[in-house]
């Protein structure tokens, strides 16, 4: 899976359960609430860690993701990437201006680090605000709009992918701990 994860391992289930005898019933209810708060800790990261690899905006991102919490019967939870590609002018291109006489080519770079690329025929027309497209044959149409990498892909990248997990699983970690000492000291009174 290249979507960022938390894997609960046997240590955790068996922390549960010692701390937890007497309260089992909690059990469930511990691990939804530190998935939960885990999963929506790593929705922030998502929006944020790409943005150190590629030139996007965090609410191009954030259109594209979608957090998928966890709940008592089913303790599953994740961030759902759509893999749909992003549209090019969504990166940095540049000339952004639609200009029909225009000489140099459309440059574009999708990941940092790089200097913009040329694209060979791509221009840029304004049909519901500045989009990038290039012709696909030497006719004047047909046209297709030119896109770059889906978010589903950035997240696959392992500079991108292994600082969200991390941050994660210690958030799990800490929140894990707190739930449980909490439920603990609410039977102890």
């Amino acid at each position: 899976m290249v979507e960022p994860t938390i894997r609960i391992d046997q240590r955790h289930l068996d922390g549960l359960n010692r701390s937890l005898d007497d309260v089992n019933k909690q059990g469930p209810t511990v691990l939804q609430r530190s998935i939960n708060r885990a999963i929506t800790r790593m929705n922030t990261q998502v929006k944020r860690a790409p943005r150190d690899e590629y030139h996007i905006k965090a609410t191009d991102i954030a259109a594209n993701i979608r957090p998928i919490k966890a709940s008592r019967s089913n303790l599953a939870g994740r961030i759902k990437a759509d893999d749909v590609s992003v549209p090019l002018e969504k990166f940095k291109i540049s000339p952004r201006t639609v200009n029909p006489r225009r000489k140099s080519p459309i440059k574009a770079a999708v990941r940092k680090g790089g200097s913009p690329k040329p694209i060979p025929g791509a221009f840029m027309a304004d049909i519901n605000g500045p989009k990038v497209f290039e012709r696909t044959s030497k006719a004047r149409l047909p046209i297709r709009r030119l896109y770059g990498p889906s978010v589903h892909t950035m997240l696959a990248n392992t500079d991108v992918r292994e600082p969200i997990e991390e941050t994660g699983l210690d958030i799990f970690n800490r929140e894990f701990d707190r739930q449980i000492i909490r439920i603990l000291e609410r039977g102890n009174r």
